[in-house]
């Protein structure tokens, strides 16, 4: 009898050893699995940050554009203007 109460209290030891390395384990690999969130979100704020910038370039192409497009219009109704006004001086 008292030989199956020294296994089984070998057996309690063991299984609070072997939880307590299952913890350990744990520990490790939640630090290796924050350190890979961490170069991902990393990764992630760069790419937002790029986009942000791409997209403030592209809004200020759409302004050079309407600016641009507002200019020829300008242009042509200026051409239109006089064109007419020197008709009306040949009439």
């Amino acid at each position: 009898m008292g030989t199956y109460i020294i296994l089984l209290t070998f057996m309690i030891l063991g299984f609070i050893g072997a939880g307590g390395f299952i913890k350990d384990i744990d520990k490790i690999s939640n630090k290796n699995n924050s350190k890979k969130d961490k170069q991902e979100q990393e990764k992630i704020n760069e790419l937002e940050e790029e986009v942000r910038i791409q997209r403030e370039e592209l809004q200020q192409l759409r302004e050079k554009l309407a600016r641009e497009k507002a200019e020829r219009e300008q242009q042509k109704e200026e051409k239109r203007r006089k064109k007419e006004e020197r008709q009306a001086k040949h009439k």
